[in-house]
């Protein structure tokens, strides 16, 4: 059995009957057995991959759509709307949901090296899942009804999924979340003004 598989299976499993269920801090499971109309929404920054079925996200009237093996990485809060395409008793739509949170990837973002190439468009794009990303997300779900484990061990899950992302195809998406806000414009200096001060005046160091 393959990964995504695996997670498909995994995912049917836990939610009976078409549920949304949430099953760890940030990280959410569900599947529907029919397609959905389109839903007005408002996107956090969040991952979500889909192990069966296909899901359509509408931005500024682009669609983009997602398939099973791809995910879909919103990297700041966007009106959206979301539909599941592809869904039937016999073939649910499947996904995996986990929210993006700054706190959790700022730490990460001093392991990593280079910075890799900014994005075309800030805000959402769509990828094939690998399986170092699908490796954490299936070992997450083999242990969702062992509490004992899953208290212990999700939070390392989590960070092993982020690990991957942002050393993925939309790394540097991912990497925007982490990064602070740049400096206002009133503590910049003026064209002219501060030529003499050191520039690592102006500079500012990620969170620790």
């Amino acid at each position: 059995m393959d990964l995504l598989d695996e997670m498909r299976r995994l995912i049917t499993r836990l939610t009976p009957g078409g549920l949304q269920r949430g099953i760890a801090d940030g990280v959410t499971i569900a599947s529907l057995d029919r397609p959905t109309s389109p839903i007005a929404t408002f996107s956090s920054p969040s991952l979500a991959i889909v192990a069966q079925g296909v899901k359509r996200t509408v931005l500024n009237g682009v669609p983009y759509d997602y398939r099973a093996g791809q995910y879909l990485v919103v990297s700041v809060d966007l009106p959206v709307i979301g539909q599941a395409l592809e869904a039937a008793p016999d073939r649910p739509f499947v996904v995996f949901s986990m929210s993006l949170r700054p706190s959790d990837i700022a730490p990460l973002l001093l392991e990593t090296g280079a910075a890799g190439r900014p994005p075309a468009f800030t805000g959402m794009a769509v990828s094939e899942a690998t399986p170092e990303l699908l490796d954490p997300v299936v070992r997450l779900l083999r242990i969702t009804d062992r509490p004992g484990d899953l208290r212990v061990l999700a939070p390392g899950y989590r960070r092993e999924i982020l690990w991957w992302l942002i050393n993925g195809d939309q790394g540097a998406l991912v990497r925007q979340i982490g990064l602070p806000p740049p400096p206002p414009a009133a503590a910049r200096p003026k064209p002219g003004q501060g030529g003499d001060a050191p520039r690592s005046r102006w500079l500012y160091k990620l969170p620790m």
